[in-house]
């Protein structure tokens, strides 16, 4: 045998290494293609679907390009209610020391109230000159934090504003016997840089309207705000950009379905993420002074209607 060997190997070798190659050459198609029968049944399933769907009627794609239109401008008319600037074209930083010294120091008059002596008097029980020292006072302090949150050190700049509206907030708030947390909750928030500067002058800005609806409102306790502690800065290229405030009220039914009737307006909407309602301490059924607490987190919101939601490509 080995004689037989020797005498075919030129012969043998080369014919058992093609032999192998083409082993390893089925093994490896067979490996890597599909399974015929598996793609013919595919294929069929596909005709089976095809043959299954509608042409779109003349005029369908013109309609779908309407419906994205009319979403875009929906989301526009949201943005312009649910964005704390309320207005666009002013910075971030001017609106909310505009919201938030104007719930604190005018009572949330607006500008068609301030300037009218009387209709802003009745905000302060028609006293007149409380109401025109008030009126100075915004007209001075609006700039000057403008000025110093925008060229200032921003901690400092912030620290600045926020004892202001403290302070006033505090000061009626004792006057209407009215509990409220200390600084506004705003102690959580150990520091500030001018990355996340809008976002505390907005959220600052939504809890003292908050403060300002639950003093004017009645209600007996604005005991709890949570802020932060980690406020984020806004990418620009997010559709909305949100900053949570949880807050907690007590008072009578009547005071607090009034402040939830004033958040959730449509013309005046806040970005309400989740609220409870129920009777403080845990208590169940009906208590004699109708007293309730509610709980509910909030947003102060920014709204980008020009951010592209892609809703042209999803009719593709």
């Amino acid at each position: 045998m080995d004689e037989l060997w020797q005498r075919y190997r030129t012969f043998w070798t080369p014919v058992l290494i093609g032999v192998g190659v083409f082993l390893v050459g089925i093994i490896a198609v067979h490996i890597i293609t599909k399974d015929p029968e598996a793609q013919k049944r595919g294929l069929i399933a596909d005709q089976s679907s095809l043959r299954g769907m509608k042409r779109p009627e003349r005029g369908v794609a013109e309609q779908l390009r309407k419906l994205t239109g009319d979403l875009d401008a929906q989301a526009t008319s949201w943005a312009t209610r649910l964005d704390t600037s309320r207005s666009a074209g002013e910075q971030l930083l001017e609106q909310g020391v505009d919201r938030a010294l104007r719930a604190a120091i005018l009572r949330g008059a607006s500008d068609a109230e301030a300037r009218d002596t009387a209709r802003l008097a009745a905000r302060f029980d028609d006293d007149e000159v409380a109401a025109a020292r008030a009126a100075r006072k915004f007209a001075t302090l609006k700039p000057q934090s403008i000025e110093q949150l925008r060229s200032g050190d921003p901690n400092v700049a912030f620290g600045g504003l926020k004892s202001e509206v403290w302070t006033a907030l505090r000061v009626r708030a004792n006057r209407a016997d009215m509990e409220i947390a200390d600084a506004l909750g705003f102690d959580a928030i150990a520091s500030v840089n001018r990355a996340t500067l809008p976002g505390c002058v907005l959220s600052l800005a939504l809890v003292a309207d908050l403060a300002d609806l639950a003093i004017r409102g009645g209600v007996s306790a604005f005991d709890m705000i949570k802020v932060g502690p980690n406020i984020t800065p806004g990418q620009p290229t997010d559709f909305v950009t949100e900053w949570p405030v949880t807050i907690a009220m007590e008072g009578p039914y009547g005071a607090i379905a009034r402040l939830v009737d004033r958040v959730t307006d449509p013309q005046h909407a806040e970005a309400l993420l989740g609220a409870t309602l129920k009777q403080p301490g845990g208590r169940t059924g009906r208590t004699p002074d109708g007293v309730v607490r509610f709980e509910a987190t909030l947003a102060a919101a920014v709204v980008r209607p020009a951010v592209d939601l892609g809703l042209d490509r999803s009719e593709q």
